[in-house]
């Protein structure tokens, strides 16, 4: 609107007895379009049912504000989707969006334009707008709105705590609702999070059109699972001037009717205001503001001298309870509004559409194909049938019957369950097939139809069988072991496709190490990669077990099994290691000869049998050492008498030996010098040799061991057999004499200490 403003103008003379005269100056202010539209609040995901009606249910309305005036098409706003989308359309007027086309469950992304109409410079905005077409036959866990979109229209003042709006949400496999506002930029509303009534928190007055114009977005929760939610849009204006405003008697409407009922009856036959009088000379405009039937209903107005004299709720076209939503129940809501030119008073009707048996029976399918084996036993189920009735008066009370195609009584069908069973073992030589001919029937006889082929078919009695439980395979491991074969005979004694088998290794073969082919012989194993027995950690020949199966063709495949046991024999191809690379070991001097210094071990991953493992001492040790070392064991004793003065650390090479393969290590001992000082014989033993009847004469000497760190001191020898002092002497030196002539006859041998 133009806006003006007025100037009161005086112009007076300066006489003593002036006069003047008045003028008003109007000054019109032109508008210059500088606002551009602003887009009301938008959910982020628009929830719509698969059901939607093309080109005729208004999916969601998007609504724009201008302020600037209308000259010239300022304010005058046009919508349109960029780019087009082949699945939805705008109307460029109303902002009305409508689907195309038949719509399958999916999620779309486009962007809605809303531009001003203005002849120079128009302005524009846009929103991205995001659609979720769902499958409402199925029972989920989101709360659904009985609109997408709310608007109300109220006086000019509104008082604190008035409701303004109750929007309502449902879980269509039940459940309870949290409410919540959000994209709320004003603490002028709240919401009751319990019940979803909107109300004003202060006092609202009616400021200018943008800031008397309140929108934001109302959200239901699954109170089970919060992050499963719906969302619907508010729009809350105030009317310019305290108008009087219209109001129903009631704020609920509840109405039935059966479906299918004729168009043009009457739903509601009275939706008239209260003291309608009062609006004498105003346009009262009645409309359905919130619809879930996909616009089945209208308001039918009979006006007399500008007042409705009758307003009725009627049924725009014919209603089928069949095709409504499950989670609706049978329920519609819809929210009626009456509305003058500024004010609007809002109504819900909830209108329950009575099911009538107009249904027949359907099977999915005209006819079933059952395959059923020969010699089947008596109460076997062959299959079940299940017809569908769409009246809910016909849930679960349908009856069944065979009608033709059982002249033997071979087959017996339960009347409430559809069960079809056999009454008697099939012959399929008799009769290799049968026809059955089934009807189901509702409370209203209705009938459905369908057949039942049974086919008999050659039954599957023989399991696959393998010449042996238990096969032997043995190989030597290593390449030799490549390409060993063992063939595995099988037979099945079953006809034709029952006959037929595969045959499949089912454990054993994780590595590849085999491969299992048919030629005419039959089932023939191959090793195909070289047997490794080490692996198996073991300590003689590994086994190795291969599960082999054998399955039919036969309905359902029968299954025979057998087992080969693989025999892995060692070869020496490992050679033995010792548990050290370098041994030390401290031993004294006076340690005695014989003494267990180490045992040196060493293992080998060979079979015992392939592994006969011999020690020694490296040829460059020589044969000096004062040690030796058993061939057998490992284990290295003393085998002289030490001395620390002649060496006081050795290092020998120890080798081991399996008959292929060799290893060595290092052993080093190191000679500590004995605590005590006792003197030592150059020899254990001395052996001499005389003449007989030889008195005093000289026998032999001992020397004792040079001591290169002994302390000089004087040595006494001492012949401790007391019955050879009187034969023998040994003097200081240590030689030894004959005291008296010796006769060999009377004894030849001589020892002593």
């Amino acid at each position: 609107m133009a806006r003006f403003h007025e100037i009161h103008i005086e112009a007076r003379d300066e006489a003593k007895d002036s006069q003047f005269i008045m003028t008003v100056v109007q000054i019109k202010v032109i508008d210059t379009n500088d606002h551009k539209p602003e887009i009301l609040s938008i959910p982020k995901v628009i929830r719509i049912p698969q059901s939607v009606s093309p080109n005729e249910e208004v999916i969601y309305t998007v609504q724009a504000i201008d302020l600037d005036s209308a000259e010239r098409g300022n304010n005058l706003l046009h919508f349109s989707i960029e780019p087009p989308n082949p699945l939805f359309k705008i109307n460029p007027l109303t902002g009305q969006i409508f689907a195309l086309q038949k719509l399958m469950p999916h999620h779309d992304l486009f962007k809605i334009v809303v531009r001003d109409q203005a002849e120079k410079n128009p302005l524009s905005s846009s929103i991205d707008i995001q659609i979720e077409v769902y499958n409402d036959l199925v029972e989920e866990t989101m709360p659904l709105f009985t609109s997408t979109q709310y608007y109300i229209q109220m006086e000019n003042v509104v008082d604190a705590g008035r409701t303004v709006l109750m929007p309502k949400a449902k879980i269509p496999s039940g459940g309870q609702i949290w409410y919540n506002i959000s994209n709320l930029n004003t603490k002028k509303f709240s919401i009751d999070h319990e019940t979803g009534r909107i109300f004003s928190t202060s006092r609202i007055e009616y400021m200018n059109a943008k800031e008397s114009t309140y929108h934001f977005i109302v959200v239901a929760h699954n109170k089970n699972d919060m992050k499963r939610y719906s969302e619907a849009s508010v729009v809350i204006k105030l009317s310019e001037t305290n108008t009087k405003c219209p109001r129903f008697p009631y704020s609920e409407y509840y109405a039935s009717i059966e479906e299918n009922s004729p168009i043009d009856m009457v739903v509601i036959n009275d939706l008239m205001l209260v003291d309608l009088n009062k609006f004498n000379g105003n346009n009262i405009l009645y409309q359905i503001t919130e619809d879930n039937s996909n616009d089945n209903f209208y308001i039918d107005t009979i006006v007399d001298n500008e007042i409705p004299k009758y307003v009725m709720l009627k049924i725009k076209r014919s209603i089928d309870r069949d095709r409504m939503a499950k989670f609706l129940q049978g329920i519609y809501t819809l929210s009626i509004s009456a509305s003058n030119a500024k004010c609007t008073a809002n109504i819900r009707a909830k209108i329950l559409i009575e099911d009538v048996n107009d249904n027949s029976p359907m099977f999915s399918q005209s006819e079933y194909m059952v395959e059923l084996k020969e010699n089947t036993p008596v109460g076997h189920v062959i299959t079940t049938l299940s017809a569908k009735d769409n009246d809910e008066s016909d849930d679960g009370k349908l009856r069944y019957f065979i009608v033709a195609g059982n002249n033997d009584q071979l087959f017996h069908m339960e009347t409430k369950t559809g069960v079809v069973s056999v009454k008697e073992s099939p012959d399929r030589e008799k009769s290799p097939a049968h026809v059955l001919k089934i009807v189901a029937i509702d409370s209203a006889n209705n009938t459905g139809w369908t057949s039942v082929h049974v086919i008999i078919l050659d039954e599957n009695d023989w399991t696959p069988t393998f010449l042996n439980e238990t096969f032997m395979l043995n190989v030597t491991e290593g390449p030799t072991s490549v390409g060993t074969r063992l063939r595995l005979p099988v037979v099945d004694y079953d006809d034709g496709i029952n006959r037929q088998m595969e045959v499949y290794i089912v454990d054993g073969n994780s590595n590849g190490e085999f491969r299992l082919d048919v030629d005419e012989g039959g089932p023939l194993l191959t090793v195909v990669s070289e047997l490794d027995r080490e692996k198996y950690n073991v300590p003689e020949a590994a086994l190795h077990l291969v599960f082999i199966a054998a399955k039919d063709k036969g309905t359902p495949p029968r299954i025979g099994k057998t087992m080969v046991a693989v025999i892995i024999q060692d070869i020496n191809d490992s050679p033995p290691k010792f548990e050290k690379e370098v041994y030390y070991h401290f031993i004294s001097e006076d340690s005695a000869v014989g003494m267990i210094l180490t045992e040196l071990k060493a293992s080998d991953a060979d079979s015992a049998a392939m592994t006969n493992l011999v020690y020694s001492f490296s040829k460059n040790t020589g044969n000096d050492v004062p040690f030796a070392i058993n061939p057998s064991n490992g284990i290295v004793n003393v085998s002289r008498q030490l001395d620390v003065s002649e060496s006081q650390q050795y290092s020998i090479t120890v080798e081991v030996f399996d008959g292929i393969w060799k290893s060595s290590t290092l052993l080093n001992i190191i000679v500590n010098e004995a605590e005590e000082r006792d003197p030592r014989f150059e020899q254990a033993y001395y052996r001499f040799e005389i003449r007989e009847n030889l008195k005093n004469y000289f026998v032999g000497k001992v020397d004792l061991k040079p001591r290169k760190h002994r302390v000089k001191s004087s040595i006494r020898y001492t012949i401790i057999n007391s019955e050879m002092r009187s034969i023998f002497n040994i003097t200081s030196e240590g030689e030894i004499y004959t005291k008296i002539g010796l006769d060999r006859e009377k004894r030849s041998k001589y020892v002593f200490t």
